[in-house]
């Protein structure tokens, strides 16, 4: 400890000629009244040494009742280092009433942390309290870890020391805190101090890992990792995960505490959150577990995995149609019949998470190219009038026809599905009463006669009003699209079951005007080669 003495005014005069390396010590001296408040920073107009970096020395009054005989600070490099914390305050001064004088000394950029002697020689005629303070923010005057404590002391002349500790951090701040209180007038003089130890052995440990790193569910997650410096160079240190809590289901949230040690046996704690997203539900659902070869309008689905996601889509022995990128694909069956169509589909998540799925539908081949021929079909007629009527009506099983027209014809007619007979009746009228071309009933009539003309479908009904029953039914049977094939998808003077053509149709749902005249034409032809009316 110094003796209280003002010659080091003297000092700070011979050491005019020092080269601060960095940090800007400050002295700040108040009575705690704004105007009563004074800032004197290293080599500013204030300081009377001000070409010795590393000290202050200030000399005047403060406010209206303090009068500061002299105030000297001093720090690196003229005492201590940014590895060697040492740092020393002291003052005399009087007061001409009763009042309280705070004086701070503060310095940046020290790197070293360890064992801490706060000491303190003071002569007073009132108070005097001493505190010393490291700050990791760097910034002078802060005070975020209290080094010690000394005082309040009433004594008139004391010296007394106490321990503290720094602990390792980088860069960080000192600050020398002493409060004087005058009841009256009087005088008082002190010098305060601090002398940081660092340990013999000191090593810088970093963990190299984010705070915060997001996975997908079933990645594996990456070990957090850290490196330390012992003066000869980085090197890997192992990281130990010492506990783990989860929340949440979709996404999961992990949190992790990790802990490793430096080489001089300090302990260091890194918490990290990962978060585990699920990814998307890519279950496929075709619209038939098989398909005639080159049958068109097989659907294949996923679920929507919601905006931002993406779907690419991959079918061997068929083509996709429409639908690439999409939650929703039309496929054309391919031509080998010894291997299944597979449909393949990778979808990726708005959060980057992918998820790959696949299915199969079996291929079939051809059948016989029997051409339609009379109590296969019915006109449209027939359908509206109460025969027909009645026919759909007593189909069996109040919701297969309504199903079968929804799951194989969905763009045209997915409404009906879970609908009794009744509703496909009604849709029937409906469509028929359209004023000009009854495209729409033509094609729901050639619907129609493939499923009632089919006894695996339909039983025997039908057979009573002159239609022919078979466990294929119409829909089986060919027809020749003529000219108009390539107009809906198919070939120009290509025989078609009329299945096909009816998937045709629905491939092309809704209908162009050019399409819909192919349509009618066609289904016009199909309808009347039953002759039934």
């Amino acid at each position: 400890m110094k003796t209280l003495t003002t010659t080091i005014l003297t000092l700070g005069i011979c050491l005019a000629g020092l080269h601060r390396a960095s940090g800007v010590a400050q002295l700040r001296i108040s009575d705690g009244t704004p105007e009563g408040t004074i800032i004197i920073t290293d080599d500013d107009a204030n300081d009377l040494v001000n070409t010795t970096p590393g000290m202050i020395i200030y000399v005047g009054p403060v406010g209206t009742n303090w009068t500061v005989n002299v105030t000297s600070g001093t720090s690196k490099p003229i005492e201590g280092g940014a590895t060697t914390p040492v740092m020393d305050v002291g003052t005399q001064n009087s007061s001409l009433d009763a009042g309280t004088l705070t004086v701070e000394w503060s310095d940046t950029d020290f790197t070293a942390g360890g064992p801490a002697d706060v000491a303190i020689d003071a002569v007073t005629d009132g108070t005097v309290t001493y505190r010393a303070w490291t700050d990791p923010a760097n910034t002078n005057f802060g005070k975020k870890n209290l080094v010690g404590t000394i005082g309040p002391s009433t004594d008139v002349s004391f010296t007394t020391d106490t321990n503290g500790f720094v602990p390792q951090m980088s860069p960080y701040s000192i600050t020398l805190e002493t409060v004087i209180q005058h009841s009256g007038p009087g005088t008082t003089a002190f010098d305060a101090v601090i002398v940081v130890t660092p340990p013999t052995c000191l090593c810088a440990l970093t963990f190299n890992s984010p705070a915060s790193i997001t996975n997908c569910a079933g990645d594996a997650i990456p070990d957090v990792v850290a490196s330390q410096d012992c003066g000869n160079g980085s090197t890997n240190v192992p990281v130990t995960v010492i506990g783990a809590v989860t929340n949440g289901i979709c996404p999961q949230i992990i949190t992790r505490t990790n802990m490793a040690f430096d080489s001089c046996g300090n302990t260091y704690m890194f918490v990290q959150t990962v978060t585990i997203n699920c990814p998307a539900d890519c279950t496929i659902t075709t619209s038939v577990p098989s398909a005639i070869q080159q049958t068109i309008g097989v659907t294949a689905s996923v679920a929507d995995a919601g905006v931002g996601a993406m779907y690419n889509w991959t079918v061997l022995n068929g083509t996709i149609t429409t639908g690439q990128g999409t939650p929703n694909i039309t496929i054309t069956a391919g031509t080998d019949t010894n291997s299944p169509m597979s449909i393949i589909v990778v979808v990726t998540a708005a959060t980057g998470c992918q998820s790959t799925c696949s299915a199969s539908v079996q291929v079939t081949p051809q059948p016989p190219a029997i051409s339609l021929g009379k109590g296969d079909t019915a006109e449209i007629g027939f359908w509206h009038n109460k025969n027909g009527q009645a026919l759909i009506n007593a189909a069996p099983n109040s919701l297969a026809l309504a199903n079968w027209l929804a799951s194989n014809f969905p763009c045209m007619y997915g409404n009906l599905a879970g609908k009794p007979n009744s509703a496909v009746a009604s849709s029937f009228l409906q469509d028929f009463g359209v004023k000009g071309q009854k495209t729409s009933a033509q094609v729901l009539a050639g619907a129609l006669s493939a499923f009632f003309t089919s006894s695996t479908l339909a039983g025997n009904n039908a057979a009573n009003y002159g239609f022919n029953v078979t466990p294929g039914g119409a829909g089986q049977k060919s027809f020749n699209v003529g000219k108009l094939g390539t107009t809906i998808g198919l070939q120009n003077n290509t025989s078609y079951s009329v299945f096909q053509i009816l998937q045709a149709a629905n491939s092309n749902c809704p209908f162009s005007p050019a399409v819909s005249n192919a349509l009618n034409t066609i289904f016009e032809g199909i309808n009347s080669a039953g002759n039934i009316h």
